[in-house]
């Protein structure tokens, strides 16, 4: 088995990734955003892969014409899990991603996918913006 894990330090100003008010909606994002990679071929051959992505940040709204604080900040958890098996009968994905912040309105977006060897697939996508 291969592991990788990888702490990365979040500082960016982006357009809001979710439960935008328009195409200046933009946000700074702070924080750090834990990664962990785990692969292995077990017995079979087969070809497994689960990685995840973790983090607590703080969100600061910016007026994007004077790059200032337009709003106070707020909290955002972000999580997503990957689940990957390749080998003999075909390939199997599954992935769940998860964003929630806690402004003073909340936002909230929810994304699943499952595919599998038979090529039969699902698809889930939920944002709720109150």
């Amino acid at each position: 088995m291969t592991r990788r894990d990888l702490t990365l330090p979040f500082d960016l100003t982006v357009p809001r990734p979710f439960c935008s008010l328009g195409p200046t909606d933009f946000v700074h994002i702070l924080g750090p955003v834990e990664i962990t990679v785990r692969t292995r071929v077990n017995r079979r051959g087969l070809l497994e892969s689960h990685n995840s992505l973790r983090g607590d940040l703080a969100v600061t709204p910016i007026d994007i014409f004077t790059g200032q604080p337009s709003g106070p900040s707020f909290d955002a958890q972000i999580s997503q899990i990957d689940n990957t098996s390749v080998g003999p009968n075909g390939t199997r994905v599954n992935a769940v991603q998860l964003r929630k912040a806690i402004p003073p309105t909340l936002g909230f977006l929810k994304a699943h996918l499952v595919t599998g060897p038979n090529g039969s697939a699902r698809f889930t996508f939920t944002e709720k913006c109150d």
